[in-house]
């Protein structure tokens, strides 16, 4: 798949995906993804143990912390070819949380950064919330 049509595919999936009204072309969407930051009041080190319980579940495909544990890269596989992947790092006073989809497009996987205007950043609330459960129980 060449990279024009592989950034159209990938945008019009992402389309549906994320429930746009609109196909997003690239460089054309609606806004720009950043990754959505939470406040977390644990210690660093909570959040690092946090991030290495995520890391240990059985769901990814691969999964990546660094030495420190204050950031992880996971991926999931959802269909041949569709990849989710998760980053997650340890920021002052809280966590960044991004999630994008990605195609493979022969040798590499390609993401957009174009997101609809009304993107409700669910998969990395979900992420939030299971991590700040576990934060709950081990802080209390």
């Amino acid at each position: 798949m060449n990279r024009a049509w592989a950034s159209l595919v990938l945008g019009a999936l992402l389309g549906v995906l994320a429930g746009c009204s609109q196909v997003l072309l690239p460089g054309r969407g609606a806004g720009v993804y950043l990754p959505l930051n939470v406040r977390v009041a644990a210690p660093v080190t909570a959040r690092s143990n946090a991030i290495r319980v995520l890391a240990a579940e059985p769901e990814w495909t691969r999964a990546r912390v660094s030495i420190d544990g204050r950031r992880f890269t996971g991926y999931r596989e959802s269909a041949s070819g569709i990849r989710t992947r998760v980053r997650v790092r340890v920021v002052s006073g809280g966590l960044s949380i991004g999630v994008r989809t990605e195609l493979l497009d022969g040798p590499r996987w390609i993401h957009t950064d174009d997101v609809c205007a009304d993107y409700d950043y669910a998969r990395e609330r979900a992420i939030a919330e299971a991590l700040q459960s576990r934060l709950r129980a081990e802080l209390h």
